[in-house]
């Protein structure tokens, strides 16, 4: 069996149902994870992030960004966010205003590379370059939100506040973006796509989530959050 974080090459071939055997495949390499891997992303902006530099705030109890103008969260890119055939995002916010069609967490462009994660049309966009598009979900202005992003090699799914609201089949290898990954903008600076709000508990995994790490993360979120009419 493969060993965890380390790249094993592979032949394959195709098999017919009476037994002959097709061609072997050029070599094929895999990476195995730990089923408990620690996020590729973590930024929590309660002081121990060493990734970014913005001025870190408290809305609601919950430890975040201010998003909307400069300075953004721009992280540099990483070879560990070219995850290949999996990927998870997850993060919370807090809309002030719908914006026009703000991105959440952006490491591509659409309909070319990587991955992104935005409001588009009163739903919840995420993108996989040469992968796919899933639309699906809704935010209410004014409230915290656990959003997740998972792609498990067969399934595009978003899911809010720990539910999942919405998926789609799809495969395929996400196409590589080199460029920075960035938190409440999109790679191109128009104002339309700045998430007017605040953003916290950012992570990525390079593989698919279960629902239980995506409940423990809406979770988490909660368990910030001052209760209303209590002293912040």
């Amino acid at each position: 069996p493969a060993v965890p974080g380390v790249q094993t090459y592979y032949r394959v071939c195709g098999i017919s149902l009476d037994g002959r055997e097709g061609p072997m495949s050029d070599p094929l390499s895999a990476t195995a994870f730990e089923p408990n891997a620690k996020p590729i992303l973590d930024l929590r902006f309660d002081g121990t992030d060493s990734a970014t530099k913005v001025t870190t705030t408290q809305e609601d109890g919950v430890p975040c960004v201010r998003t909307g103008s400069d300075p953004f969260v721009a992280v540099p890119n990483q070879d560990a966010f070219n995850t290949g055939g999996e990927i998870a995002v997850l993060f919370w916010v807090k809309l002030a205003s719908p914006g026009v069609m703000p991105v959440f967490v952006s490491h591509g462009m659409w309909n070319a590379d990587g991955v992104f994660v935005q409001y588009h049309n009163s739903a919840i966009r995420f993108f996989l370059g040469d992968v796919g598009t899933l639309d699906a979900g809704s935010l209410k202005l004014g409230e915290w939100t656990a959003m997740a992003a998972t792609y498990d090699g067969a399934e595009m799914a978003l899911y809010i506040n720990g539910k999942k609201v919405g998926s789609t089949p799809a495969s395929g290898i996400i196409n590589p973006c080199n460029r920075l990954l960035y938190v409440g903008r999109y790679e191109n600076e128009s104002k339309d796509f700045h998430v007017d709000g605040w953003m916290g508990g950012v992570r990525m995994y390079a593989y698919a989530v279960t629902p239980e790490v995506i409940q423990a993360h809406y979770e988490e979120m909660k368990s910030h959050m001052v209760p209303i009419g209590a002293a912040k």
